[in-house]
């Protein structure tokens, strides 16, 4: 997401992507009898959404973000680890080469956020098996 407060407001937010989540399912289920009795389909599971390009005064979320954030983590979901507003992704695109390669403070910042994240989805994602 652009933001927490950016994401939400765009053509529904969360509550949209875990209604699409949902039906992708339910279209994958429709088309796997009509294809192939014996198919087996395991489902989609919306995780939660992750933040990008979340602005923090102080370590923290700004005010309106924060709520905004608390709002979508009690309807929907949300990661708990999030991607910050910062020049080190801008400056990994401007040089084609990622964020992980960059030694500014905040290129190190969204790198080690990036990997927070990271971790975050592959012990959501262990954690439905």
């Amino acid at each position: 997401m652009t933001s927490v407060t950016g994401f939400v407001s765009e053509k529904g937010g969360v509550a949209s992507t875990a209604e699409a989540v949902n039906e992708f399912n339910a279209d994958i289920e429709s088309a796997g009898t009509l294809i192939d009795a014996g198919l087996e389909y395991e489902s989609t599971i919306f995780l939660g959404a992750m933040g990008m390009m979340c602005r923090e005064y102080g370590g923290w979320l700004k005010y309106s973000e924060g709520v905004v954030f608390n709002r979508v983590l009690r309807s929907s979901g949300t990661f708990d680890n999030y991607i910050t507003e910062g020049d080190g992704l801008r400056q990994a695109a401007q040089n084609l080469t990622s964020v992980f390669d960059l030694k500014s403070a905040n290129a190190l910042k969204q790198a080690e956020q990036f990997g927070a994240v990271t971790d975050e989805l592959l012990n959501r994602m262990e954690s439905t098996k």
